[in-house]
């Protein structure tokens, strides 16, 4: 979800969402590497970001998070 949302501003080269080591939950922030520069330009001047995570749950029941970046 992260990566296809900023795409949109640029060509991406890499998309990390760090998680926690114990939970393997995402910890709620991500590095995404542009190939240009302008791309990271665009990016800052649209804040803020809104994108919609898909958390899948062990108990049956999915949800998804809007989250603002």
């Amino acid at each position: 979800m992260i990566k296809t949302h900023f795409s949109q501003f640029g060509e991406i080269i890499d998309c990390v969402v760090p998680r926690d080591p114990r939970t393997r939950f995402a910890k709620g922030f991500a590095f995404v590497t542009y190939t240009k520069g302008k791309a990271v330009d665009d990016v800052m001047a649209n804040r803020p970001h809104q994108v919609r995570i898909h958390l899948s749950m062990t108990h049956g029941h999915d949800s998804f998070v809007q989250k603002q970046v």
